[in-house]
């Protein structure tokens, strides 16, 4: 399979399309107005965060603090936040399932040698065939060696672990669960990632003990949210989500000037990461824009009802509020599919030895570490030095180009 169409049906698509149905989830519990609006904020920085940080936890993590920051302002309750925690918990867990297929589809992201039954083999002409020829000094032809399938174990991972999660969530209550089922996947990749070949992080390369630094800390935090998740099962005053139809249960009466600003807010920070990001982190940005305008509108209009009619329902009769949400509902979701698209109009073409490498800026750069031998995520090609590029482009320095699900890698062979 093509990696283009592997990164589509495996990365983008079910990203759109999981958050939808994460949204309308939400929406069932806070109304549609506070959901658009804190998920507008949630998708730009969402797309500021695949810029900035390698790791989907790192963009995630910049995502909901975006998310709950706008719960706080724009939320009648505090507590609103814990009405979609699961949710979020649960898209999470599926992008990452999804996700590690596709990269076991496409060869990225890799294990380390092994002999097992279960083991796999690359075809890949290139990277993977010259990091093994480069580490363990062989050479077939384009053929790697035999390597674990930690995409596979990942998933099958995460996939067990939704399904305690879900028992768990009848019994303990969504905030618990939610609790155990992010302690779990820490330490899922805890125990996988010394199986990895492809490191992203430097953190995993710095040992202190029998654990890597990155294991310490994901450890560490794990325990923490297992503690958290039994001391939210005990305290059982923590109030449960209750669904409701009613948009203006939650939300604020926000003023013409206040939600001004926060459009201008939304959109700026979403040019921000259509200027510096990648085609996928534009995409992201484009629909949180769309989400703010749908949100803007909506609050506008509330206003000018508001303005002619001193009560504070757009509709006196609850069936005829009951078929308006769900008016909004659909809107949302026709709304959201030529968005999903987008991928099928996106591609990105990998360097090629006969193109100076400059000209693809954000492509991801690695090299083999000469202490753990592994290949290490260094970062962009704009991060190297105009030295750096000079030698590569003069061939001074060898190097093979490489196709992730993704999109382009390069792999420096000093």
């Amino acid at each position: 399979m093509d990696y283009a169409t592997i990164w589509i049906l495996f990365g983008k698509l079910p990203i759109i399309l999981l958050f939808a149905c994460t949204m309308y989830c939400c929406s069932k519990q806070i109304g549609f107005r506070l959901t658009t609006w804190s998920f507008s904020a949630f998708f730009v920085s969402l797309s500021i965060g695949v810029t900035l940080f390698p790791s989907i936890l790192g963009a995630y993590i910049i995502g909901i603090i975006s998310l709950f920051g706008v719960l706080k302002v724009l939320s009648k309750q505090a507590k609103a936040w814990q009405f979609i925690v699961w949710p979020l918990m649960n898209t999470f867990l599926f992008t990452i399932i999804i996700g590690r297929i596709g990269c076991w589809l496409a060869g990225c992201c890799f294990g380390e040698v092994s002999d097992l039954m279960w083991a796999i083999q690359y075809t890949d002409e290139g990277f993977i065939s010259d990091y093994h020829l480069d580490r363990y000094h062989h050479f077939s032809q384009g053929h790697s060696l035999k390597v674990h399938p930690v995409q596979l174990y990942e998933s099958l991972g995460l996939l067990i672990i939704f399904g305690l999660g879900l028992k768990l969530k009848s019994l303990w209550g969504e905030l618990s669960a939610a609790s155990f089922t992010f302690a779990n996947y820490l330490i899922v990749y805890s125990l996988i990632n010394p199986l990895k070949a492809f490191i992203t992080t430097p953190a995993s390369l710095i040992q202190i003990g029998p654990f890597s630094l990155l294991q310490l800390g994901f450890l560490s935090f794990a325990t923490i949210m297992l503690c958290l998740a039994f001391l939210l099962k005990k305290h059982h005053s923590i109030p449960q989500p209750v669904r409701s139809h009613h948009s203006d249960e939650f939300v604020k009466k926000v003023s013409l000037t206040e939600a001004s600003i926060l459009w201008i807010s939304i959109s700026t920070c979403a040019g921000m990461s259509l200027s510096f990001g990648t085609p996928f982190s534009a995409q992201l940005g484009v629909i949180g824009v769309c989400l703010s305008a749908v949100a803007f509108i909506q609050t506008l209009h509330e206003g000018i009802n508001r303005f002619e009619d001193d009560t504070d329902l757009l509709l006196d009769i609850p069936d005829e509020e009951l078929f308006s949400h769900n008016i909004q509902i659909w809107a949302f979701f026709i709304a959201i599919i030529p968005l999903c698209l987008l991928p099928l109009a996106t591609h990105t073409n990998a360097s090629s030895h006969h193109e100076s490498i400059e000209r693809f800026p954000k492509t991801w750069v690695y090299r083999l570490d000469e202490t753990s031998l592994k290949l290490v995520r260094v970062g962009r090609v704009a991060d190297l030095s105009p030295d750096q590029i000079k030698a590569i482009n003069e061939h001074q320095v060898n190097y093979t180009r490489a196709r992730s699900c993704a999109g382009p890698n390069i792999y420096l062979r000093y």
